[in-house]
């Protein structure tokens, strides 16, 4: 996992999606995500990519 704070940007209009990660455009690579939050806490932010490893 990476804690590695980074510049996210997600939009999503009428069932199209985009994210940019680090001012690069990931959404094809990108399947869904999770983002979460606590009090007192910093946002996580969980990706699914399309990929196999």
């Amino acid at each position: 996992m990476d804690e590695q704070l980074r510049q996210v940007c997600i939009s999503a209009d009428q069932g199209n999606g985009r994210g940019v990660l680090d001012g690069r455009d990931i959404s094809r690579e990108v399947s869904g995500y999770q983002l979460g939050r606590q009090a007192g806490q910093r946002p996580v932010l969980v990706l699914t990519t399309n990929r196999s490893r």
